[in-house]
């Protein structure tokens, strides 16, 4: 029997600002051989890496940049934030293609 993986190498993953260092804390600890960076602030530039942390609204600002990215994986955290398909959050956020998309809610 074959064994398939699935190698996830471009992934964004969406979160509350307030969760940024929470998902540093836990990439430190657990992929040790991804590299990742947090794209949010004033003075925020994409760069190439394995795994982009940003928040809701630098998605949303930032959308056309992110459009342009390969994503085979998009990982959004708290995604009752996205849970009304009216605001222009949601409709950002659903616009990003990518192979994969993973939603995670709750406590």
């Amino acid at each position: 029997m074959l064994e398939t993986s699935i190698i996830i190498s471009n992934v964004v993953i969406i979160v509350p600002t307030s969760l940024i260092n929470n998902w540093e804390n836990e990439l430190d600890k657990f992929a040790l051989s991804l590299e990742y960076f947090s794209y949010y602030g004033l003075k925020r530039k994409l760069q190439e890496a394995d795994i982009l942390i940003t928040t809701y609204d630098i998605a949303w600002r930032d959308l056309a940049k992110l459009k342009k990215e390969k994503i085979d994986c998009l990982i959004i955290d708290k995604a009752q934030k996205i849970k009304n398909p009216n605001t222009e959050t949601s409709k950002a956020i659903k616009s990003l293609k990518a192979k994969y998309k993973i939603t995670l809610s709750g406590e």
